[in-house]
């Protein structure tokens, strides 16, 4: 095992898998359970509510798959899709998962790619979902 792939699985405590991007992440926050996922209109239409969750300190393999996807929804081309988001136990093995439905990427803050790899870090993601 190299010393990168050590120092991953002793940090990063939780596995996002979105579209075919895998991220490795610290600290995942504002998952909220789906109770009140709806809301109703003046005239009884209903609406999804959207939520907001944060995934900071992260680490993506796929960087150029990541930019591209980040770019889109920048550019105005939202791809809602499933993501799952794995809480990993000690040894890396996945303990429990939940899927956030619907969700998109809507802003990355200080994202710095790798030159010499295809990796790309991040200190905070927002994600919004339904």
């Amino acid at each position: 095992m190299s010393d990168k792939s050590a120092i991953l699985s002793s940090e990063y405590r939780f596995r996002v898998e979105y579209d075919s991007i895998v991220i490795s992440v610290m600290e995942v926050s504002g998952i909220e359970p789906a109770d009140d996922d709806f809301l109703s209109g003046h005239h009884g239409e209903i609406f999804a509510r959207q939520k907001t969750a944060f995934l900071t300190h992260g680490l993506a393999k796929d960087g150029k798959e990541l930019y591209h996807l980040y770019s889109d929804t920048k550019n105005g081309q939202v791809r809602k899709m499933p993501m799952k988001i794995s809480l990993l136990d000690e040894n890396g093995a996945v303990s429990d998962s939940f899927i956030l439905s619907s969700a998109f990427i809507s802003k990355i803050d200080d994202i710095s790619m790798d030159p010499i790899g295809d990796e790309v870090s991040f200190s905070r993601m927002e994600v919004v979902y339904v």
